[in-house]
């Protein structure tokens, strides 16, 4: 089998687990896919052979403290945040079962992955263009169809980015080494989730950026050379203060959150595809003031035209009639205080493309 073959097979793959993915995987899905893998890799390992070389220990053991320390660090969070019971079936029977639909696509996709890139490792446009279908294979579609578009604003800054940033990671590490570092990454991650029977007790958004600062630190030490590159290490904590100041936003740390706008009906206040900072202070509401609240799921920005005990009565500044459903107080997010001009619009155009919004 032929390199050029291989890359349609797994296109095709992706394609029809996209497809699938739509729809909300099953177990048979699942196992399927572990099925397909196991094949791929029996094909590979005895088409391949001459790719498959040893790796070198010492760069096995660096990574295993790195992973071994931010495993630690992780757990340690548990502390703060509390624990909550693992919902993996923790018998031999359902270990054994998650093993199989989960390891084996793993081990299969970073072997193919490899392979595909050694193949051509001087070609950026194959380099790019693989990167894009494993970050697309990694989303999970059917989940971000559900997101409401604040929501999604965050999975775009914190889920989504760990995904670019680990895909890009795996490429430049198969490109530079070989198969066995990404595949220790993803499998140590995936063991330590199906063995452990309690977890942190963390959101999303802070296990999301929690792995950035992760894989930030093994580009760090694998991909540049810490010791005769030392100017560059402030660039690397003001980067990994950046994302924990990220974090600490997004959880609502601060006063103040963002949205993405997704219309123009504040125009020419702010307009689709501006972010709005907002605070959440809502004893400074009053009549005039710009507010978030969220209604139906949906998170919306407009003025206050009208205050009542427990309501508001609100509208958009483009829009010719005031909003037909009043605005309970329960439901009043925050208070806007500035916007920005266009950084929204990866989550609009993201919005649009998963809900075929307008």
């Amino acid at each position: 089998m032929n390199n050029k073959r291989l890359f349609y097979l797994m296109l095709g793959y992706f394609i029809i687990s996209f497809l699938f993915k739509l729809q909300g995987t099953s177990f048979l899905f699942n196992y399927l896919n572990a099925i397909f893998w196991l094949v791929i890799l029996i094909i590979l390992i005895k088409v391949k052979n001459n790719y498959f070389i040893h790796q070198n220990k010492e760069y096995l053991i660096r990574l295993f403290i790195i992973l071994l320390a931010f495993n630690i660090i992780y757990f340690s969070l548990g502390y703060l945040s509390g624990f909550i019971k693992n919902p993996i079936d923790h018998t031999i029977t359902g270990l054994l079962e998650n093993i199989f639909i989960t390891i084996i696509p793993i081990i299969g996709i970073e072997c193919m992955r490899y392979i595909l890139i050694k193949s051509n490792p001087q070609n950026i446009t194959l380099l790019c263009f693989l990167t894009i279908i494993f970050i697309l294979n990694d989303l999970n579609i059917n989940y971000l169809i559900n997101l409401s578009s604040l929501k999604m604003f965050y999975y775009f800054l914190v889920m989504f980015m760990e995904i670019i940033f680990r895909n890009i990671l795996f490429t430049l590490l198969s490109l530079k080494y070989n198969y066995y570092l990404p595949i220790v990454i993803s499998v140590t991650d995936k063991l330590v989730f199906l063995f452990c029977f309690s977890l942190p007790n963390m959101n999303w958004f802070i296990i999301g950026g929690f792995y950035l600062i992760k894989y930030g630190f093994i580009y760090y030490f694998f991909l540049t050379n810490p010791l005769k590159q030392s100017h560059h290490q402030a660039l690397y904590v003001i980067i990994y203060q950046f994302i924990i100041i990220l974090i600490c936003f997004m959880l609502g740390l601060f006063k103040y959150e963002a949205i993405a706008i997704m219309s123009n009906s504040m125009h020419p206040i702010f307009s689709r595809g501006d972010i709005v900072i907002y605070k959440k202070d809502l004893k400074a509401i009053k009549t005039g003031s710009i507010i978030v609240y969220n209604l139906d799921q949906k998170y919306i920005v407009h003025r206050v035209i009208n205050r009542e005990v427990n309501s508001y009565e609100t509208k958009g500044d483009k829009n010719l009639n005031a909003d037909i459903v009043k605005v309970k107080r329960e439901n009043v997010k925050g208070i806007y205080c500035f916007h920005i001009k266009y950084l929204g619009y990866p989550v609009v155009w993201l919005n649009e493309l998963l809900k075929g919004e307008t």
